[in-house]
């Protein structure tokens, strides 16, 4: 209580009570168990829904410490380039990379992997 006191003190604000959602991340109690849990699931579905993928299928995304990515993944035709550029990288990063530092902290390697070719994809998009 002495937190709410002084910071209404300091600053304009209203109790509103418990917070049940903070910026699309979902808060649950279990008090009996003095347990809170964290989920970001209704912000997933609305990743997947921006970018094109809410009918793709889940998958295990463990990678291998010693695995790497390299620039022969990179579109090597025309055709590939193309399907490459409808995909908005930077953004769709940006969104896993939220989702990650919030409640996914098992794809922290994997995002870490990916994000690393952006600007390849990017300065290569450009070119053209």
């Amino acid at each position: 209580m002495a937190i709410k006191e002084r910071l209404s003190s300091n600053f304009e604000m209203k109790d509103v009570h418990e917070a049940n959602y903070i910026l699309g991340v979902k808060i649950q109690r279990g008090r009996s168990k003095k347990l809170v849990s964290l989920s970001q699931k209704n912000c997933l579905m609305k990743i997947l829904e921006k970018f094109h993928m809410i009918d793709c299928k889940p998958m295990d995304t463990s990678v291998n410490k010693s695995e790497s990515f390299n620039l022969e993944m990179c579109p090597q035709n025309k055709t590939e380039e193309n399907l490459m550029k409808r995909v908005l990288y930077s953004s769709t990063m940006g969104s896993l990379m939220y989702a990650m530092l919030c409640t996914r902290l098992d794809i922290c390697h994997v995002v870490g992997l990916v994000s690393r070719y952006q600007p390849t994809l990017e300065r290569n998009s450009r070119k053209q």
